[in-house]
């Protein structure tokens, strides 16, 4: 099976987080299983016209559309055109792991696969209701639309996203394949510092940022409570903060902004994390949350979205607008650690059904089933 895997090539090695994170492993899997080509338009390429030495899909074939991203894909979007193989024939598929708006089978009639992360585009709360806030959320529904309309197989990661767009999109369930999402090994390779070196210095770690969909309004009260008694506890922020929270935050007692921060920098932050604090209005999946617990952090999380399925009984979730609730199994995940450390195991137990290679196999499969 010959595949090409159509990328935005900052995203393999520029900042790479959750969906970039995604893009590198599914396309590396391939590559293990299937004859695979990375194709991407002459933006974010090295000097040497080629993916940067940072990018770990460097060693794959690479077929360069000599044009920028916008002067292709916007064509394909409004008019289906031009077809994909004008720059790269010859392949059984065509497929992007991110939310591109692929063209539909040219002449060499190789078929198309494109991976939607999540329907939050559909979920009105979650979205500002000014003006630019549901332009962008119009412009993401009508990209699902077209996507799923063309896509001989949509890809999504999780039961929960391939429900909401049958839902909302009348897409036939046979045409989705749930491949989900994988835990790099350096998660596992982290230890917990014992317990008395986090009790001289506790802190709760929250990983995404802070806008509205993290439930940051909850985190903030969170930390309020933390912040308060004898024996407060600190949350560190790993992400970029949006307003109206960046300007919360930075006066909200006990609260440090890390701004966007490596994964490499992220893992050992576990360490010495009495908990991870994911209180998400809403995931497609929802990755540091299985990240922590690969990494015998505990997790305290909402019962909203994907999140029930991804995390299951091995994390502590609660209504995503108790944060009383929330910052009581903080304390006690800081004071107890025969508690704590049940979480620990539960956790571990559970991340280890998620990794990278039964995600490329389950891709694979969507593909050779196709």
């Amino acid at each position: 099976m010959k595949v090409a895997c159509y990328i935005h090539a900052v995203r393999s090695w520029q900042n790479v987080s959750g969906v970039g994170r995604h893009l590198n492993e599914l396309i590396l899997q391939l590559a293990k299983r299937a004859e695979a080509t990375v194709v991407c338009c002459n933006e974010g390429l090295g000097a040497d016209g080629k993916l940067p030495e940072t990018s770990p899909l460097r060693h794959l074939p690479l077929q360069v559309i000599p044009r920028r991203r916008r002067m292709v894909e916007v064509p394909w979007e409004l008019l289906n055109w031009p077809k994909f193989d004008r720059w790269a024939a010859g392949f059984d598929w065509v497929y992007s792991p991110a939310e591109v708006p692929l063209p539909s089978a040219g002449r060499h009639g190789a078929k198309t696969a494109v991976t939607l992360h999540d329907a939050v585009a559909f979920e009105a709360p979650l979205w500002p209701l000014d003006a630019r806030g549901k332009k962008s959320a119009a412009r993401m529904r009508s990209l699902a639309r077209t996507i799923t309309r063309r896509a001989d197989r949509v890809i999504t990661v999780s039961e929960f996203s391939k429900r909401r767009f049958v839902e909302e999109l009348g897409t036939a369930p046979e045409r989705i394949s749930v491949v989900g999402n994988g835990v790099s090994e350096f998660y596992f390779d982290i230890r917990t510092a014992p317990a008395a070196e986090r009790h001289e210095d506790p802190y709760v770690l929250v990983v995404g940022g802070m806008h509205h969909r993290k439930n940051s309004g909850t985190v903030l009260e969170v930390a309020r409570l933390l912040a308060e008694g004898d024996r407060p506890i600190r949350l560190k922020v790993a992400g970029i903060c949006y307003p109206p929270f960046d300007g919360l935050a930075k006066g909200a007692p006990g609260v440090e902004l890390l701004g966007y921060v490596k994964d490499a920098d992220v893992a050992p932050m576990f360490s010495r994390a009495t908990a991870l604090l994911f209180p998400s209005l809403y995931e497609g999946f929802g990755m540091p949350a299985v990240e922590a617990m690969a990494a015998r952090v505990p997790v305290v999380t909402s019962n909203a979205a994907a999140l029930p399925e991804v995390v299951g009984d091995a994390g502590l979730a609660f209504d995503p607008r108790d944060a009383k609730a929330m910052a009581a199994a903080i304390r006690r995940l800081s004071e107890d650690d025969g508690w704590r450390e049940q979480w620990v195991v539960k956790g571990q137990q559970r991340a280890e059904r998620f990794t990278w290679d039964q995600c490329g196999r389950r891709l694979a499969e969507a593909l050779g089933n196709g």
